[in-house]
């Protein structure tokens, strides 16, 4: 089988309690180009608090439906879909019972030997399964503890966002489909739709006063990403990981192209009051 994220093989399996709907949840809330795949990856080791995941994404709806498709044609058809396409499983009419079978399903094979479910959900997910669809959040999960994640350079992070769009490359590991090229256009809408999904996220949460919440920016996980582990694990209740944080395959994407975009943006932008480090 070929898996759009190996991560997603029976191998990636953690061995929860038998009864899926005996759980604690948490919640890494985000917007693309944050560093949320990185982060996530880094709290899935040693596998105590869960996996945070974009588990209602189009790759991981396209290699768990692989997997646990009610149906032989539903596994097939499903198999089909490659990286480019795979986005069209969250077109599909989704109803509450089919929602519900697919996160039973997540949930029996990715909660914690110590009960924690961990979901990754950027804010146009959550818009797409619950607020579109008329979904209250807290029917489908509790979350014990919200991990905000969010970028200080907002341009910056349009920057990123517009070259994975135009290139497909949306981690290291990802060779992309083409080569990306400046387009002030393209990043000023990302640079809209982050501004629109952080202040969705503060609403969001000033609308749940009593749920926990922790703050992380991306510039202190580049900074020292063993402090931003250690905070959210305390965080959880969870005790300190032993030894290094663990090398998860990943490296920063940003480049010497990314910062000329951002400052190219900044420069042609700077009565509007944006630019790079804003």
């Amino acid at each position: 089988m070929i898996w759009l994220d190996e991560h997603n093989s029976p191998s990636g399996d953690l061995c929860g309690s038998a009864d899926n709907r005996a759980h604690r949840d948490w919640l890494l809330a985000s917007s693309p180009r944050t560093g949320s795949t990185w982060l996530g990856r880094l709290l899935s080791e040693p596998g105590d608090v869960g996996q945070p995941k974009e588990w209602l994404n189009g790759m991981q709806l396209r290699d768990l439906t692989v997997r646990f498709g009610t149906t032989a044609l539903s596994r097939w058809g499903a198999s089909l879909l490659g990286a480019r396409t795979a986005p069209l499983l969250l077109r599909l009419p989704w109803t509450d019972a089919a929602l519900d079978a697919y996160l039973c399903r997540v949930r029996a094979v990715r909660t914690s030997p110590t009960g924690w479910f961990a979901l990754k959900l950027h804010a146009h997910h959550r818009r797409r399964w619950f607020d579109a669809a008329d979904r209250r959040f807290e029917d489908w999960f509790s979350p014990r503890l919200v991990v905000a994640l969010h970028r200080r350079d907002t341009v910056a992070q349009a920057v990123s966002w517009a070259r994975a769009i135009q290139s497909g490359a949306w981690a290291s590991h990802q060779p992309g489909h083409a080569a990306p090229r400046y387009d002030a256009r393209q990043i000023g809408l990302c640079l809209r739709d982050i501004e629109r999904d952080q202040a969705d996220w503060r609403a969001w949460l000033d609308a749940r006063p009593a749920v926990p919440r922790l703050f992380v920016a991306y510039e202190d996980l580049v900074a020292d990403a063993p402090a931003v582990v250690a905070r959210v694990r305390e965080g959880l209740g969870v005790a300190p990981r032993d030894g290094p944080v663990p090398d998860v395959g990943l490296v920063r994407q940003a480049d010497e192209v990314s910062l000329a975009w951002a400052q190219r943006f900044g420069a042609e932008h700077a009565g509007l009051g944006v630019g790079a480090g804003r």
